[in-house]
């Protein structure tokens, strides 16, 4: 079954497909309203998961991005399969992607090296200022942390176009490996042949796989800026504003996450090739 994933990869890196995020976000909404509550919930239960996990010293913030994190957010994919093919039983079949932590953890591990590395010279740049001494101060202290201004001495023209500039590969690359984790729960691959399926697909069609991220991104810097507009104007109605405002984060944001799967589904023709070999089985043991 893994060669037959190869191939697909091949074929679509190739050939290309079409994106249209369009049809993904109403197909997405189809996954989503019959089960808005258990998203929500789910997405709450994350948070405070992930805010107790963040907040415990020294090792909390390493287990939340290389474990807990992944695997709670691979729980909306699986669950959102589990509703396309009308096999979802309870709550928790979102906690499922805990199964897949041997390869989950493997290219969490492999993904933050290659940000690192990409975000480099950056990284480099940015030493001299100080602000990692700041960071420090905040990790060691979060509720009593400094002034960022005790610390940093100030950005150069050139340090501020190096950071800008390097923005673009860092952006490339946190698109491109977007289907890495889906790969590995839906295709059985390996971490780093994840890694790698979903740069190559996803690179074929990138600015439209894009262009999904920013309209929702558009979205809602859109409606915070509206928001901050109206809260300087009027305190009161925009403290309304703000409060409705989160509450549409909350609802929205699993919508995102169901509108990707979506696309993985339509763009790998999962669902088909699973009912295919749902068909031979049945075939076979009739």
């Amino acid at each position: 079954m893994l060669d037959h994933w190869q191939n697909k990869v091949e074929t679509l890196t190739t050939e290309g497909y079409d994106f249209s995020a369009s049809q993904y976000l109403k197909e997405g909404w189809e996954i989503y309203k019959d089960e808005a509550f258990s998203f929500i919930g789910f997405l709450l239960v994350t948070v405070i998961i992930s805010f107790g996990i963040s907040n415990i010293p020294t090792i909390g913030a390493p287990i939340q991005y290389f474990v807990v994190g992944p695997a709670l957010g691979v729980g909306y994919f699986i669950v959102a399969h589990k509703i396309r093919r009308n096999e979802y039983d309870d709550f928790g079949e979102f906690f499922k992607g805990f199964s897949y932590l041997k390869e989950i953890i493997p290219a969490a591990f492999t993904l933050m090296a290659i940000y690192v590395l990409a975000f480099s010279p950056s990284i480099y740049s940015m030493y001299s200022t100080g602000l990692f001494d700041w960071y420090q101060e905040v990790l060691k202290d979060p509720f009593n942390a400094p002034q960022i201004d005790s610390f940093i001495t100030g950005l150069s023209t050139t340090q501020i176009w190096i950071v800008v500039l390097n923005l673009i590969p860092v952006v490339y690359l946190t698109v491109a490996f977007s289907f890495a984790y889906k790969f590995i729960v839906f295709c059985d691959m390996g971490f780093w042949e994840a890694i790698e399926s979903s740069r190559k697909v996803i690179t074929r069609r990138w600015f439209a796989v894009f262009g999904y991220y920013l309209l929702f991104m558009g979205l809602f810097f859109l409606a915070t800026l509206l928001i901050a507009l109206i809260l300087s104007a009027a305190p009161l109605l925009g403290g309304l504003l703000m409060g409705l405002f989160m509450i549409a984060v909350v609802a929205i944001s699993p919508l995102i996450y169901c509108g990707l799967y979506a696309a993985f589904a339509d763009i790998l023709q999962l669902n088909e090739d699973e009912d295919s070999s749902d068909d031979i089985l049945d075939h076979l043991v009739d």
